[in-house]
């Protein structure tokens, strides 16, 4: 929207922006981009933020559980590609308008912190109870994710077409700075 929290009404998790909102893929949408998000976490819910109206295809994908499975679905960084893909085949198949505006929101890395094995290995000797470490295989994970569904996408698309824009809400200190 590139406007403040405080001027589009969505100051925390679980408000709605105001109704009718300038937003990127509205404004995209509008120069006849086709638009699809793909979001993993339970935050981005549309029943709960209505960010659906802002695009064509608007898709929750949840895959898991986080917390022992005890709260919100969630959805892997696998499933999320896998969803955004296979909705990119669709269009191809349907012979359906370009350009394209797709977001895919990815859940890792966040609380609590799975430990991954095959990129703990990549990283050296790394404590499984530690979160930092364990946060540190989430990142590697993830970006392990991102660097495939770019691959994948960088099959069908010419690289000159396509435009990739990385984002990061926070990260996380896991207590190294002492809070």
């Amino acid at each position: 929207t590139s406007l403040h929290p405080h001027d589009h009404g969505a100051t925390r998790n679980g408000l709605r922006m105001r109704p009718r909102v300038p937003s990127l893929p509205r404004v995209l949408a509008a120069r006849g981009y086709k638009t699809a998000a793909f979001v993993g976490n339970w935050t981005l819910n549309d029943d709960l933020l209505g960010l659906g109206e802002h695009f064509e295809t608007y898709e929750l994908v949840p895959s898991r559980k986080r917390w022992l499975g005890l709260f919100f679905a969630e959805a892997t960084a696998q499933d999320l590609n896998q969803a955004a893909l296979d909705w990119g085949e669709e269009q191809r198949a349907d012979n359906q308008r370009w350009p394209l505006f797709l977001w895919v929101h990815y859940a890792e890395p966040h609380e609590p912190y799975r430990y991954w094995d095959e990129f703990a290995e990549r990283l050296g000797p790394l404590d499984r109870q530690d979160p930092a470490e364990r946060y540190d295989t989430e990142i590697a994970f993830v970006d392990d994710a991102i660097g495939k569904l770019l691959s994948s996408l960088g099959e069908t698309t010419p690289s000159e077409e396509l435009m990739v824009v990385f984002l990061s809400d926070h990260g996380d200190m896991c207590g190294q700075h002492g809070s």
